[in-house]
This record gives C-alpha cells, sequence and structure tokens, in this order.
C-alpha cells in the first residue's frame, strides 16, 4: 500500500467511498490500464484481510479461554492485547495523518 499511496485515496473505514466495494473494483483487472494502477484492489484486499486477521485472533482468544494453563491464558492476553493495541495505534495515527496532510 505505501508504494502506491492507496491508502491517501480511501482514507475512510470500512466503506470506501461510501461502498463497501467501490464500482469498478476487479473489473478488467489485466487490463494495461489496471496493470498500473490497482490501488483500489489493493486497498480492498488490505482491509479485508486486516478484518479477517482481527476476527480469527478474536475467535482464538475466545476459544483458547477454556484452558486452565496460567501460560495459555497470558500469552491469548498478549495476543488480544497487541490486537486492541494495534487498532489503538492506528486509529490514533490516521488524527495525526489528518493534521499533517492539512497542514501541508
Amino acid at each position: 500500500m505505501a508504494g502506491t499511496d492507496a491508502g491517501r485515496l480511501y482514507n475512510t473505514y470500512p466503506l470506501m467511498n461510501g461502498q463497501f466495494m467501490p464500482d469498478g473494483t476487479f473489473h478488467n483487472v489485466f487490463g494495461a490500464d489496471k496493470l498500473v494502477a490497482l490501488t483500489t484492489e489493493i486497498n480492498f484486499l488490505h482491509r479485508t484481510f486486516a478484518l479477517v486477521v482481527a476476527i480469527s485472533i478474536l475467535l482464538f482468544w475466545k476459544q483458547q479461554r477454556k484452558f486452565s494453563s496460567p501460560t495459555v491464558h497470558r500469552l491469548n492476553n498478549l495476543l488480544l492485547g497487541g490486537l486492541v493495541y494495534n487498532f489503538y495505534w492506528v486509529y490514533s495515527l490516521d488524527s495525526v495523518q489528518a493534521f499533517i496532510f492539512r497542514c501541508f
């Protein structure tokens, strides 16, 4: 995403221009014009994969709570804490980036 600046194209979540998947996404992907600018597809896949990973972590954490081992509990809480920290960091960073983009 960084090399294509795809994050600047759609900077709202979960919708991109008011739609879950904008019109024209994955349409004529192998066309000559799409081979150099797949920013919409990259953005959609990046968001979808992040959502799948987050849901998987939550389901794994819920399933593993049944085990009585303190080590498993600590590792699961660490995994969940990393997920929460990641979302906090991303959303707080978005507000900082929005401020920086407005300044320049």
